[in-house]
């Protein structure tokens, strides 16, 4: 057992720490309000492993501690209070996951005294509005959970000033019962996290004898423990995979990639770009790897740098087509097809392909190309490609698309 709140304390500096294997961050504001909503209940909020390795590994994000555990399950969680409860995220604006970074907002938390409520600041209008008024109603929770507080006067100080513009603002009477059930209730929330939660510490020196055995093992609990929250895909299961040492290198590219604003716009994120890099790499857009698809010629990183150049030519196109965001983006899978495309022409297409794979990605989404199984459809492409060679047109990929799917569009469809 440990205290939350120390959990979430070596999480920010740095002596818990992300490995390479962890997945970005995918909760949005209405799950880490529920998770606030269940700490100042008392409901359990599960339970956090730890990775303790024999040797120092790569970690995710640069901090001033020297990591001593490694965090495979409790991610989410621990990155959402430490979210919530910090100060300087009020002035932080984070994009939620699946949106765009001009859509970032603060993800600093509120507890609205009144109402029993817990909400992040940018997910509504009125909470900022609120917060813009200085409503004292909406108690910031760096105010209640002060980390470095130890005699705890700083908690009253602010515990005092909130009762005080309640009563000014006509929220409560200036009673002392009234008061006390105000106080009862900061109170409550400043000591949420002073509770004991399960925390497990996995050794994999037990389970294997060397570093990258010991890797191997952390990824394969890691990808047996996300089975809750929002639940691991398999393409976050081989994307984590990227973390061993023979793939380690094209890691930070690839997310340095997924971050672009063209990429992010388009709603295309780590997975995605695993699934494309199996495809120019091996052919397939199957995601049930071989154990060493990495490590045979040729190297990984210039797989990465083919899919890169393929990808980036296929995301300027649509982008110059007016296509700048998911929602008008006609199919994301119909992306990969055509970033292979861009790769055997050198990783560019020409003025003379664009209007054909324009008509591709249109007729592909008429039709429903990629609506069902997406490895299958992406696949029926790629061999298409293969056999067609460096020197085909960008026609090969609508001819690919069977005449009974490719329904007469009438009148009313275009309305």
């Amino acid at each position: 057992m440990e205290k939350l709140i120390n959990l979430v304390r070596q999480f920010d500096t740095g002596d818990i720490a992300l490995p390479l294997m962890q997945r970005e961050y995918v909760w949005r504001p209405r799950k880490v309000e529920s998770l606030l909503d269940s700490l100042y209940k008392g409901y359990p909020v599960g339970s956090f492993y730890l990775w303790r390795p024999s040797k120092r590994q790569p970690t995710k994000r640069a901090l001033p501690g020297e990591p001593v555990r490694y965090l495979l399950d409790g991610q989410q969680r621990l990155a959402s209070l430490s979210m919530a409860i910090n100060e300087e995220c009020n002035e932080t604006l984070l994009k939620p996951p699946g949106r765009r970074q001009s859509q970032a907002v603060s993800w600093r938390g509120f507890f609205d005294v009144v109402n029993h409520e817990f909400f992040l600041k940018g997910r509504k209008k009125s909470i900022e509005r609120r917060i813009h008024l200085n409503d004292p109603a909406l108690v910031a929770l760096s105010d209640l959970i002060v980390m470095d507080d130890r005699g705890g006067q700083q908690l009253e100080s602010n515990i005092v000033q909130t009762i005080r513009g309640l009563v000014e603002w006509a929220y409560i009477k200036d009673t002392d019962g009234e008061k006390n059930r105000v106080s009862a209730a900061l109170r409550r929330v400043a000591d949420m996290l002073d509770v004991d939660v399960l925390c497990h510490e996995i050794k994999t020196s037990e389970f294997a004898h060397t570093d990258a055995g010991e890797v191997e093992a952390a990824i394969e609990i890691f990808s047996r423990l996300n089975s809750g929250g929002v639940n691991l895909s398999r393409g976050d299961i081989e994307a984590a995979k990227l973390a061993q040492e023979t793939t380690r290198s094209i890691l930070g590219p690839m997310r340095d990639f997924a971050k672009d604003r063209v990429c992010a716009d388009l709603g295309l994120n780590f997975v995605f770009l695993t699934r494309a890099l199996v495809a120019i790499r091996r052919g397939s857009a199957r995601l049930k790897l071989p154990k060493k698809w990495a490590t045979v010629s040729p190297p990984i990183e210039r797989s990465w740098e083919e899919t890169r150049k393929g990808l980036q030519a296929a995301t300027q196109l649509v982008r110059r087509l007016g296509w700048t965001s998911r929602r008008w983006l006609p199919s994301a899978n119909a992306l990969i097809p055509v970033a292979r495309f861009a790769a055997l022409k050198g990783g560019r297409i020409s003025s003379h392909d664009e209007p054909e794979i324009a008509r591709f990605l249109c007729l592909a989404a008429w039709s429903g190309a990629f609506s069902g199984a997406s490895e299958t459809a992406i696949d029926r492409y790629l061999r298409r490609l293969r056999k067609a060679g460096p020197g085909c047109s960008a026609s090969v990929l609508s001819d690919v698309i069977p005449m009974r799917r490719r329904s007469k569009v009438q009148p009313e469809d275009i309305l």
